[in-house]
């Protein structure tokens, strides 16, 4: 009887430990190499998003960019600096590509310029509302 109550207390702590570092970002780190540069994305989180993505990964590789982390975002929301200073951490980063709605392509640029980013921000404007 004590057995199984331990057994199922371990299970219990084991599944809420592997709970919270899922949500702790561990899967979030994203190895740079120092002897490359990278293109990052912030992008919609829509069809039309992830078409003009696979896209500019395609451009960055023509470029000479190696990829790296992708960030989607909600259309709606409103909190991209987070995101921003996530993306461009790194001094590897070398280009920044914003795939939005204009008007938020607008406010992303304007974050980027408030942190101070050094590389180049490109952007794939995006129609509101169009999901293809």
């Amino acid at each position: 009887m004590n057995y199984r109550k331990l057994t199922l207390t371990a299970v219990f702590i084991l599944t809420i430990g592997l709970q919270f570092l899922a949500c702790t970002g561990m899967s979030d780190s994203f190895n740079y190499d120092p002897t490359r540069y990278y293109a990052t994305f912030l992008v919609i989180n829509t069809e039309s998003g992830k078409s003009a993505l696979e896209k500019m990964k395609l451009q960055s590789v023509a470029d000479n960019m190696t990829i790296g982390p992708v960030e989607y975002y909600t259309p709606g929301s409103y909190n991209y600096e987070p995101l921003i200073r996530k993306l461009t951490q790194n001094k590897q980063v070398r280009l920044l590509w914003l795939i939005a709605p204009m008007r938020e392509v607008i406010e992303m640029q304007n974050i980027a310029n408030k942190i101070e980013f050094k590389g180049a921000v490109r952007y794939m404007p995006i129609l509101p509302g169009y999901s293809q």
